[in-house]
């Protein structure tokens, strides 16, 4: 029985991936680039714009970057020059 309960949840597992901090502040360095490069039309510009500003606030909340920090200085980011 133990070996079934061990085979369920591993399999659990392998089917819920996880998502980290890091992944969330590479999102929204995709979202600055594809906005910079147009990549949005202009119906698409409130939900890209409201999802962006909900991930930077709970990145906030989180301590992983600062109010108005766009990337930690630990993660790089584009290319700004």
């Amino acid at each position: 029985m133990t070996e079934q309960t061990e085979s369920v949840t591993n399999t659990e597992a392998a089917k819920n991936p996880n998502l980290n901090i890091a992944d969330l502040i590479n999102v929204l360095q995709v979202f600055r680039s594809c906005a910079a490069r147009g990549a949005f039309r202009a119906d698409e510009m409130s939900a890209v714009g409201g999802l962006y500003d909900r991930i930077q606030e709970f990145l906030v909340a989180t301590g992983a970057i600062k109010p108005g920090e766009e990337t930690p200085e630990s993660e790089g980011g584009p290319n700004q020059g």
